[in-house]
C-alpha cells in the first residue's frame, strides 16, 4: 500500500511563470502558514474493518509551502507497513502517534509528491518538523496492540493540533434575497444591521439568534407576530389573559417557520396605537390588537425599544418576556363582624380560579394607617372561593393580597 495518497496539487511550486501567481494567491489564504483548509477535510478516522490495523485519511485540501495540496480520495495508513512510518522502521509502542501529511517544497522535474506518514512516540519531537502538516494524534497500546482514541491535538503537548485557514466572512449592504446555489454555506456580514448571518439549506439564519430558535410547525400568526402555545398551534398573543401571554416572536414564515425566544428581535407595533414607540420606551403586549406590541401598559410587558416605530409598522426590540407571574387579589377589610369575642371579614377568591378547596395560596396584610406587616389571628379556607381573615380588634383597616 502506497504512502502517497490519490492527489494534486495546484500548481506545484514554481513550476511556471503562472504557478508563481496561483502561489502568491494561496499566502492570501494562509499568510505563509501551513494549514488545513477546513475543519472536516484530511480528518483521520478510525477503520472499522481493521481497527488495530489501519486508520484513514479522508479527502480534503490543506496549504504547505504556498502549494495547494487536495488528496482526492480516502486513503488507508497502514501500521504494519514500514514505508508508512516515518525512519522506514515499523515501531510499535504506546504512546500517541502522528499522523501527518509530509511534504517539502523543491523546484525539481519530477515536482514532489505529498506522502502521509506516521510518526511512532519515540521519534517525537525531533522528528515533526516543518515538513509536516499534523492531521492526528492516535493513541496506542501494547500487549497487545491496539489502537485507541483519535485526536485533533496531542494531549501530551496542546500547542500541537490541527490548524485550519481563516476565512473571512462577506461583506452586505443589506440583507440579499437568499439563494441556495450561492448561498448555502456561506457567512455574510450585513453593515446596515450589523449583524451576521449563515445560510441554511433554504434560507438566512442569523448567528446571535440560532441558538434561541424554535421550529412552528403550526401557526397562524404573521411575521414578525408575538405568538403563544396554544396547545399545538403557535397563535398570535394579546394581553387579556396570562394563558395567552407572549411567549416568542415569528421571525420565519412560509414552509418552514421559525422563531425566538429572547434577543433583539423585529416586532409588529400595534396598529390603533397614539403616537409612535421611541428608543427606550418600555413595551407592552398589546390587549386590543394581537401579536403587536405597545408603548401603554397593559398585563404584559415584553422588552425595551432599541429603535422608534410608528403604529403599524415594525420596531426593534430587546424581547424579554417575562414568565407567567401568579395572579391575585386585592381587598381592604374595614368592616368587621363581631363572633365569639374576635372578628372576622371574608376575601372571595374565585377570580384566581382556584380548582381545589386544598389548594395553596398565600395572603399578606398590612396596616392600612401605618403600612406595616401584619400577622392576622387567624386565616381560615372557608370554601373553594372564601377565605376568612380573623382579628382580635376592629379598629385596624387591612390591605390585603391574596395570591395563588
Amino acid at each position: 500500500m502506497s504512502q502517497y495518497p490519490t492527489q494534486t496539487r495546484a500548481v506545484d511550486p514554481f513550476a511556471s511563470y503562472n504557478s508563481d501567481v496561483v502561489n502568491r494567491l494561496t499566502r492570501m489564504i494562509t499568510n505563509g502558514e501551513d494549514l488545513l483548509f477546513s475543519p472536516g477535510g484530511m480528518n483521520v478516522i478510525a477503520d472499522s474493518t481493521s481497527p488495530n490495523d489501519y486508520v484513514i485519511v479522508t479527502a480534503g485540501s490543506c496549504f504547505k509551502d504556498d502549494t495547494w495540496i487536495q488528496i482526492t480520495e480516502q486513503h488507508w495508513v497502514d501500521f504494519n507497513d514500514a514505508l508508512h512510518y516515518f525512519g522506514g522502521s515499523i515501531i510499535k509502542e504506546p504512546g500517541y502517534y502522528y499522523i501527518v501529511l509530509e511534504y517539502t517544497f523543491a523546484k525539481s522535474r519530477p515536482s514532489p509528491q505529498a506522502a502521509i506518514k506516521i510518526i511512532p512516540p519515540s521519534l517525537l519531537p525531533a522528528a515533526y518538523g516543518a515538513n509536516h502538516v499534523f492531521l492526528k494524534a492516535v493513541a496506542a497500546t501494547t500487549g497487545p496492540w491496539a489502537i485507541g482514541t483519535l485526536y485533533d491535538y496531542d494531549p501530551d503537548d496542546t500547542s500541537i493540533y490541527r490548524e485550519n485557514t481563516s476565512i473571512w466572512a462577506s461583506v452586505e449592504h443589506t440583507l440579499p434575497a437568499f439563494s441556495q446555489i450561492r448561498d448555502q454555506g456561506r457567512i455574510i456580514h450585513v453593515r446596515d444591521e450589523d449583524k451576521y448571518y449563515f445560510g441554511v439549506v433554504d434560507a438566512w439564519e442569523r448567528l446571535d439568534d440560532m441558538r434561541t430558535r424554535i421550529d412552528l410547525s403550526t401557526t397562524t400568526a404573521n411575521l414578525y407576530d408575538l405568538i403563544y402555545l396554544n396547545i399545538s398551534t403557535w397563535d398570535p398573543a394579546t394581553a387579556v389573559s396570562e394563558l395567552t401571554f407572549a411567549q416568542a416572536v415569528v421571525t420565519e414564515v412560509g414552509a418552514n417557520p421559525k422563531g425566538v425566544w429572547g434577543g433583539i428581535i423585529t416586532v409588529n407595533v400595534e396598529t390603533g396605537m397614539a403616537g409612535s414607540i421611541s428608543s427606550g420606551e418600555i413595551l407592552y403586549l398589546s390587549s386590543t390588537d394581537s401579536g403587536t406590541v405597545t408603548n401603554v401598559k397593559s398585563n404584559q410587558q415584553v422588552g425595551v425599544a432599541l429603535g422608534s416605530g410608528a403604529a403599524g409598522s415594525t420596531v426593534s426590540i430587546l424581547f424579554f418576556p417575562p414568565a407567567v407571574v401568579t395572579t391575585s387579589v386585592k381587598s381592604l377589610l374595614d368592616t368587621w363582624t363581631l363572633s365569639g369575642g374576635n372578628y372576622y371579614q371574608d376575601v372571595y377568591i374565585s377570580s384566581l380560579a382556584p380548582s381545589l378547596l386544598s389548594s395553596a395560596f398565600a395572603i399578606n396584610c398590612w396596616d392600612n394607617s401605618t403600612r406595616e406587616l401584619i400577622e392576622p389571628m387567624l386565616v381560615e379556607r372557608l370554601n373553594i372561593n372564601t377565605i376568612r381573615v380573623w382579628m382580635p380588634v376592629n379598629t385596624i383597616d387591612l390591605n390585603v393580597i391574596v395570591t395563588d
